[in-house]
């Protein structure tokens, strides 16, 4: 019997492996990157919600795999907080303000959604 690990400490480590699980993390990230504009500027397009998933995405699955998922995790998601916060600004044209309201609720959207289907599929 195994013993139920994090998500992000299951490290795939061959190219097709890191490959898939950077287009499983964006197609999340992005449904709740979309989901959180929504919230915060109404009717959106979902491809920009996809391309911001993108951002977090690849930061890290790439992060996790150079660094670890020991204490560079904790970087690897500062950074990626930082980028998801940049490319919302740039790809939705908001202001500062509107930016940091949607990357706050694309944060809690992510975890809590993330928390659910992990708990599903964890034992």
């Amino acid at each position: 019997m195994s013993s139920p690990v994090p998500a992000l400490s299951a490290v795939p480590e061959t190219i097709p492996a890191v490959l898939g699980t950077v287009l499983i993390a964006t197609v999340f990230y992005g449904l709740t990157a979309h989901i959180a504009a929504r919230y915060v500027l109404g009717d959106v397009r979902i491809e920009h919600g996809l391309m911001v998933g993108a951002v977090p995405a690849v930061i890290i699955v790439v992060g996790v795999q150079l660094l670890g998922a020991g204490a560079g995790l904790v970087l690897v998601v500062l950074a990626a907080i930082v980028a998801d916060f940049l490319a919302i600004e740039r790809l939705y044209d908001t202001e500062c303000r509107f930016a940091a309201m949607i990357t706050v609720v694309h944060f809690a959207i992510s975890v809590l959604l993330g928390s659910v289907l992990g708990s599903m599929f964890v034992a």
